[in-house]
């Protein structure tokens, strides 16, 4: 109720400033300037009416007043109004006998139509759709009450059926009214109506020779977006779109299932009027210009995966293993982009390009023959000395070796715990050597196995939470895994939002992600007091064993409870630095997963 008062109070303001305007004949600039004395800063004037306001002040005599429709010009201009709060008032205007008032306001909307645009997001984009539908109904009912076609109504029919006709031949307002049949049926409904009677009078009327702007009422009346004809703007090969879309969607979201982005790729080639052949060769060539631009990067190897692995798949996924026509004539136009495939080859020991060809054939979208085809017609050039086996500096190759290797983890992560702990062992000490796990996590993430792998490194820490040499280090190895993969793909994509294990509580409680920090506070109640005093003395006094009957999710969960009094005792001065840095050596070289 307060707020309705003062909104009443507000309107109220702004109706006296406008007559005070008008009395005293201000310009709309000094319009512009006053206006901003009533309407609180920031707020539109939507909110109070103001475009209401001006109208009904416009159209009080037999003529509209051009002074106060200027003010409502500024008020457009300066965005005080929106474009939709105008053409819903405008539809609202019924007195079509005031046939003065009614042109000036035609003439008025016919300068708005060229600025009429749509803030991004959802709730302006209907309400502006219900409001151009709107008008296109006003247009119509002017249409139908015009009558006979002699002195003024003929001019006011005459520009009544241009502005119809502007509303349906602009690929944006036809866009807004279709948007708008969808969210008010009702309204769509009453217009169909209206074109219905209005398609009979103007029949009747022209006695046989059909009015030139019954087509455009038909159209509306018929109005959908499967009827609908936009021209498809193509680009030329080679375009920058799906390059540039992978970047975006890949960055954000590397474990994007294949089929979301084969339905995606279906899209743009309806969109921009690709061929099969063009879509896949732009594929091909966006997924290798974001490998070169990741080079030296800690995004290599997740681009070089998903060029050589994941691309074959989305191939498969929109050609089929019948459709080897289009492949080819895709590569085709790869060969023809030879500088982009000089500078993967200048960066690595072996051919990218025959790489690819290699991955093609595998998921059986080429033939051997065809392979061998376009080794043939690839020229390398002299500059380059490609090796013929895999070698150090081979990049591309990286991602077949890490492809076995992840079907092997994945096989012993499926087996019996209690009988691979020291196969197992082995294996993970293996894998985190150089830069093996991160190749293993990019092949994963594009095969759609990271859950697969993560689930299986929860179930082996789970196993390895008693005590015992062999399991110590298995926890600590698996958890840090977990704890790789978790901060550069997120828990929300990579675990169960009701998982139950120890490293997703600790994940829950614990663990600080990018750009979400937690409370100190939260983290430190989970300690417990006696423990941490424990452990204190431990790491303080240097011993290598922790306590008999100690957890590891004690450990974990009161770790933060002894860095907080650590830190504490250092800022009071009862520790020195260097004891500070005993502590945290004999802390780090206890297990690895220890905060």
């Amino acid at each position: 109720m307060v707020m309705e008062s003062k909104t009443t109070s507000k309107t109220s303001c702004l109706k006296a400033l406008l007559l005070r305007a008008w009395r005293e004949r201000w310009t709309d600039l000094q319009w512009g300037i006053n206006i901003k004395t009533v309407l609180p800063r920031g707020v539109s004037g939507d909110v109070y009416n103001l475009a209401d306001c001006i109208l009904q002040q416009a159209v009080v005599g037999a003529g509209a007043n051009q002074l106060v429709l200027s003010y409502l010009r500024h008020s457009l201009s300066a965005q005080l109004v929106s474009h939709a709060a105008v053409l819903q008032r405008l539809s609202k205007y019924s007195q079509f006998s005031k046939v003065h008032c009614v042109f000036s306001l035609l003439e008025f909307f016919e300068g708005m139509l060229p600025g009429i645009t749509v803030s991004c997001g959802k709730p302006e984009e209907t309400v502006l759709a219900t409001a151009v539908l709107s008008v296109a109904l006003w247009l119509l009912n002017i249409l139908q009450h015009t009558g006979s076609v002699s002195g003024y109504n003929r001019k006011l029919k005459q520009k009544t059926s241009e502005l119809l006709k502007i509303l349906l031949t602009d690929d944006f307002y036809i866009s807004m009214m279709c948007l708008a049949r969808r969210n008010d049926p009702d309204l769509f409904a009453e217009a169909s109506s209206k074109c219905l009677e209005l398609e009979t009078l103007l029949g009747e009327e022209a006695r046989g020779v059909e009015d030139e702007i019954v087509p455009f009422v038909r159209k509306l009346s018929n109005m959908d977006v499967k009827i609908l004809q936009l021209p498809i703007k193509s680009e030329n090969w080679p375009g920058s779109l799906i390059q540039c879309w992978l970047q975006v969607k890949l960055t954000g979201n590397p474990g994007t299932p294949t089929s979301a982005l084969a339905q995606q790729l279906r899209i743009f080639k309806k969109l921009k009027g690709f061929s099969h052949a063009r879509l896949y060769a732009e594929l091909m060539r966006g997924s290798l210009m974001s490998l070169y631009n990741a080079k030296q990067t800690s995004h290599e190897s997740q681009w070089s995966a998903f060029a050589f692995l994941k691309v074959p798949h989305i191939l498969l996924e929109l050609a089929g293993s019948s459709d080897s026509a289009s492949i080819v004539s895709a590569l085709e136009l790869m060969l023809q982009h030879s500088p982009l495939l000089d500078a993967m080859d200048a960066n690595s020991s072996c051919s990218s390009f025959e790489c690819l060809l290699n991955e093609l054939s595998k998921n059986k979208l080429l033939s051997e023959a065809q392979v061998k085809m376009f080794l043939e017609k690839r020229k390398t050039p002299p500059s380059l000395k490609l090796d013929s086996v895999p070698g150090n500096n081979m990049s591309t190759y990286w991602h077949i070796c890490a492809e076995s290797t992840l079907t092997g983890i994945l096989k012993t992560l499926s087996s019996d715990y209690q009988k691979i702990q020291d196969a197992l062992l082995k294996m993970l000490h293996q894998v985190l050597a150089g830069n093996s796990f991160e190749l293993i996590l990019a092949v994963a993430t594009v095969q759609d196995k990271l859950g697969t792998l993560v689930n299986r490194l929860i179930k082996f820490n789970e196993c390895s939470k008693s005590a015992g040499e062999s399991k110590s280090q298995l926890f600590d190895i698996t958890f840090v895994m977990l704890v790789t993969i978790v901060q550069n793909y997120g828990p929300s994509a990579v675990l169960d939002s009701d998982g139950d294990s120890l490293f997703e509580q600790w994940v829950k409680s614990c663990m600080v992600e990018r750009n979400k920090p937690k409370a100190a506070d939260q983290i430190l109640r989970l300690g417990d007091p006696v423990i941490i005093q424990s452990l204190l003395e431990q790491f303080n006094s240097g011993e290598s064993e922790f306590k008999p009957g100690i957890k590891w999710q004690e450990l974990l969960f009161n770790i933060p409870g002894v860095m907080h009094e650590v830190l504490v005792a250092w800022e009071q001065g009862t520790l020195v630095p260097q004891d500070v840095k005993r502590i945290l050596d004999a802390v780090r070289g206890k297990m690895c997963c220890l905060p």
